[in-house]
């Protein structure tokens, strides 16, 4: 724990060399604390008060709402730009019914750019995850023997050459030990993340296709008893209700994720006292539902809509709010499930062991963005909110464009009361006439068809203005859609039009692969915690290896194995074509330069 908290672990009080504290109403109260923090749900224990459950699950469900109220708007823009990127047309009734109504895919484009290009960078082989060193890794050497080093300087002023004892590291810290250490430690993690946590894959990609859309995503990290393992989950932001305006996911007051159970689920939870046992109903339509189109009205196998808001509330009675997990069917806001969101060495005294000092709650969920948005440091912005407009404005010229075209097709116009037709509307087939009653004198006389010019030159020219602003803006280039270049073109010159091309996506793969950092330092503090001491096995190829407990505890930490500086293949491979022209110079490390373009290649 820092020093600024100036806190002592609750667990230690019951130390003697620690002290006591003064007061037996905080060793009750810290006794009470420890018990939760172990406890699957709270509710099962039977000593919270009834009265006191049933406010709470009223306070964190207006709170819900307040919270959703404050993004409202987001959310409707990101509801629209999730149809637009999508291809999600609705039937148009104007000019005329089933107008045309084509989206043009400029979204689509910039998101499917980003995902196929992130996505190798981050799942590159086999190893996702790198270990951290810090400090010198040349060892820590155990000095020579105060008499052996006096007989060597005796020895030396005699003029004998005696040599020294061969070098003696303290066991652990030989040269090399951090790196191995570190290698096991990413070659374990690496295997739980694309082996043992199948999930991770497939939600990565998921999660690459929505970030760039709304412009920010979530992925929540916790360790599972049932299964004993880690477990990963994507979260979208659209289901993760967080107030516009907190500043960040580990000091807004309430997090909430809202999930669907269906009546199955709901009672295998209850079953496995996971969920205290209570009735839910019928499932109702309600304003989440609604908002999403719900057609489950009156199915009796109707999902049911519950909150797990992540929530600060004063249980014990102590003046001080502790971090909990709190699960509420929606329907009938009904409180299921309390689970402490800390852990016993969390928790923390004053430096007289009077009160509560502090408590670390246990953060789930790490954020991801996009592009930061000037109002709000938890809804960041993404191509939606950037091509949004423009890829609407292109769509109404698409449109305009198309029912002029089909104006001028279809035509239409006047006919004269003298031309008697009593047919209705005529649609001629092939090698058909059709009679008509004529007073005499020509048909065409009778009949006048006013000029449709068709589609305009001029909304045609705006259209492909607003197309290539569009992939501009977007960073949509020639050289990074995979289009080929000139074949004179020398591969200094190529990399400068890659580097040129990959900018905006060179500025949002370091919010990504920051954010992925955080995610692994949490799965990492829970392999340091949960994991068994004699270690965990993993598989690698056709080997069966072990990483011990203790090098989880000895290792500094993970960070992802992505490099911000080369986002592509084409990027690797043209600067190992620049190292190419140094292979020879003795200056140079030729096969060092050789092995990079290999790797490249």
């Amino acid at each position: 724990m820092p020093e600024a908290y100036g806190g002592t672990a609750l667990a230690e009080t019951n130390d003697d060399t620690a002290g006591r504290p003064a007061s037996t109403d905080i060793q009750a109260i810290g006794k009470r604390l420890l018990e939760w923090a172990n406890s699957p749900n709270l509710l099962l224990d039977g000593d919270l008060d009834v009265e006191k459950v049933r406010v709470l699950g009223l306070r964190c469900c207006h709170g819900y709402d307040i919270d959703r109220n404050s993004r409202k708007e987001w959310e409707r823009k990101a509801r629209g730009f999730m149809d637009l990127a999508l291809q999600n047309a609705k039937e148009k009734t104007f000019p005329w019914p089933r107008a045309s109504n084509v989206i043009w895919p400029l979204l689509s484009q910039a998101t499917n750019e980003f995902a196929a290009a992130i996505y190798p960078v981050i799942m590159d082989g086999d190893r996702v995850v790198k270990g951290k060193i810090v400090g010198s890794d040349k060892g820590k050497e155990i000095p020579i023997p105060p008499e052996i080093q006096q007989g060597l300087e005796a020895a030396a002023a005699a003029g004998q050459e005696i040599p020294p004892p061969p070098k003696q590291y303290f066991p652990g810290q030989e040269p090399g030990a951090k790196r191995r250490r570190a290698d096991h430690v990413s070659e374990h993690m690496s295997y739980q993340l694309l082996t043992e946590q199948r999930e991770w894959q497939t939600d990565t990609d998921r999660m690459f296709r929505s970030l760039p859309i709304i412009g920010c995503a979530a992925r929540k990290s916790w360790f599972d008893p049932v299964w004993g393992r880690n477990c990963s989950m994507y979260v979208s932001m659209l289901d993760l209700v967080v107030n516009y305006h907190a500043k960040t996911l580990e000091t807004a007051p309430r997090v909430t994720e809202v999930y669907e159970l269906y009546p199955h689920e709901i009672e295998d939870r209850i079953r496995s006292e996971e969920f205290i046992s209570f009735t839910p109903g019928m499932a109702s339509v309600t304003e989440e539902k609604a908002d999403q189109g719900s057609a489950y009205f009156g199915d009796p196998l109707a999902p049911h809509l519950f909150l797990e808001q992540h929530c600060f509330w004063d249980l014990d009675g102590d003046g001080y709010e502790e971090p909990y997990t709190v699960t509420i069917h929606k329907q009938s806001q009904k409180v299921v499930r309390i689970v402490a969101r800390f852990e016993a060495d969390g928790v923390r005294l004053t430096r007289k062991k009077d009160r509560i000092a502090k408590i670390e709650p246990i953060h789930y969920y790490t954020l991801y963005s996009f592009m930061p948005n000037p109002e709000s440091a938890i809804y960041a912005h993404g191509f939606g909110h950037v091509l949004g407009p423009i890829n609407e404005s292109i769509n109404t010229a698409v449109n305009q464009m198309f029912d002029a075209g089909t104006v001028a097709n279809m035509g239409g116009g006047f006919v004269g009361t003298g031309l008697a037709m009593h047919t209705g509307a005529i649609r001629f087939k092939m090698g058909e006439f059709k009679p008509v009653n004529s007073v005499g004198g020509a048909i065409r006389d009778a009949i006048w068809q006013p000029d449709f010019k068709g589609p305009s030159a001029v909304m045609f020219r705006m259209f492909g203005l607003l197309v290539e602003a569009g992939r501009e803006l977007a960073g949509i280039k020639q050289i990074t859609t995979g289009q080929t270049a000139p074949a004179s073109t020398d591969p200094t010159t190529m990399m400068a039009m890659l580097e040129q091309g990959m900018r905006v996506f060179k500025d949002v793969y370091k919010r990504v692969l920051r954010a992925l950092n955080d995610e692994y330092a949490k799965l990492f503090a829970l392999n340091r915690r949960y994991m068994p001491e004699q270690g965990l096995k993993y598989q690698r190829a056709d080997e069966q290896f072990a990483v011990p407990h203790e090098e989880y505890k000895s290792t500094s930490g993970v960070e992802t194995v992505g490099d911000p500086n080369l986002v592509t293949d084409m990027q690797k491979l043209m600067r190992a074509q620049v190292l190419a022209n140094f292979k020879d110079d003795p200056r140079c490390n030729g096969v060092e330069i050789i092995r990079r373009i290999f790797q490249a290649s």
